[in-house]
């Protein structure tokens, strides 16, 4: 029997300490390993005002029953408990349907926030056109990680300010940019009903952030990026390098394909010498693109370029897991692919580092259930070998 054909209905617990009517909704998702999770939620704890009330929505994506025990011991929490990866936009689309408020905060797991973070963010929210709002994030040695980002003609993306010090001038002004980092958003409750929710095919992850907000800024909202909303994010530790390559290059081309319209009139990706005064260019272009979106709010269905064509959840916001896990053996088989690609272009002892450093984390289970991946693995062993 296919496995994928009985797998338990994925669980919604609500707490008794959770509130009934909140007017934020706070969503966090986690997949296997929940330490960053534990420091997220204390640091949401700590600087969570009173009022606004907020509920945190918590969806554990394939996370092991083992490691949900302390979270459904939290009588505070809404726990979402799927049996598989949904992805991180399958994850939020999910959350967004359960969540009872008219403002959706999405937060990473390896972010924790700050004095006012969320106050702030409401405030942007509250101002003239704006949709989504995102916070100025940190990185763990103190540098700015971005202050919103720019989206380039070619689809790659850059974060604002990017190493810079976080507190000069030119990164604690609020202003309108092209997309924020989900790392930590705010959104209305309307944009996102416009929008559609997350894209489902950037699954499992990457640009699906920047997808919403493009589609919220044709539909005639701003999106912002609010700098005295602070978190800090421990970049890049929940996915393997070469992992997070692939997904990024997938992902990109499917972004391209469909925004390529809108991004014939963006600037081009700036060279070494002209980063500084292409970003500042691109944010130019981007306020007054926004000035002129806020004309344009009351009658979205005049925009010109694409929402999601595909429904973000299914009718009555099911969660279909096996969608999802089909979803995630294709990217995987995908993934094997580029691999054997990369061994035979670059040669195999530099390509086998590569790719044992990539089957240590994604290997496990992996092995039985594709024959192609050991055939992979047998290959890079016996190249190896063989000195380029």
């Amino acid at each position: 029997m296919d496995v994928t054909t009985t797998l338990p209905e994925p669980r919604v617990r609500r707490g008794s300490l959770a509130p009934a009517a909140p007017a934020v909704s706070i969503i966090v998702l986690v997949t296997n390993d929940t330490s960053r999770l534990r420091r997220c939620l204390a640091s949401i704890d700590e600087h969570r005002p009173a009022s606004p009330v907020s509920e945190v929505l918590v969806v554990a994506n394939g996370t092991p029953d083992d490691e949900l025990q302390w979270l459904s011991a939290r009588d505070d929490l809404v726990l979402l408990a799927a049996h598989v990866n949904l992805g991180f936009g399958g994850g939020c689309n999910w959350a967004a349907h359960v969540a009872a408020g008219q403002r959706l905060l999405f937060m990473n797991d390896d972010a924790t926030a700050t004095a006012g973070w969320l106050d702030e963010l409401g405030c942007a929210l509250d101002d003239v056109g704006v949709g989504v709002a995102g916070s100025r994030i940190l990185l763990a040695n103190g540098t700015l990680q971005e202050a919103g980002g720019v989206v380039w003609r070619d689809g790659t993306t850059s974060g604002v300010g990017r190493g810079m010090d976080p507190n000069a001038p030119e990164y604690t002004t609020r202003r309108d940019v092209d997309y924020v980092s989900f790392c930590s958003t705010m959104v209305a409750r309307q944009t996102w009903n416009a929008v559609g929710g997350f894209d489902p095919r950037y699954f499992p992850a990457y640009y699906e952030d920047t997808d919403f907000c493009l589609t919220a800024r044709s539909l005639g909202w701003r999106v912002v990026c609010e700098p005295r909303s602070v978190v800090v994010h421990e970049e890049g530790r929940s996915t393997r390098p070469s992992f997070k390559r692939f997904l990024t290059r997938r992902n990109r081309e499917l972004f391209v394909a469909k925004w390529r319209g809108a991004l014939a009139a963006a600037e081009p990706p700036p060279s070494l010498t002209s980063g500084q005064r292409a970003v500042l260019r691109a944010l130019d272009r981007t306020s007054i693109a926004a000035r002129e979106g806020i004309a344009r709010q009351s009658s979205p269905a005049a925009a010109s370029q694409p929402g999601n064509s595909a429904p973000a959840i299914p009718a009555g916001g099911g969660v279909d897991q096996v969608a999802a896990l089909r979803r995630m053996q294709v990217i995987n088989d995908a993934f094997i692919d580029a691999l054997s690609r990369e061994l035979d272009s670059n040669g195999p002892t530099t390509a086998a580092r590569r790719v044992a450093g990539a089957l240590r984390t994604r290997a496990g289970g992996l092995l039985t259930r594709y024959p192609r991946l050991s055939h992979l693995v047998r290959t890079v062993i016996v190249s190896v070998g063989n000195r380029d």
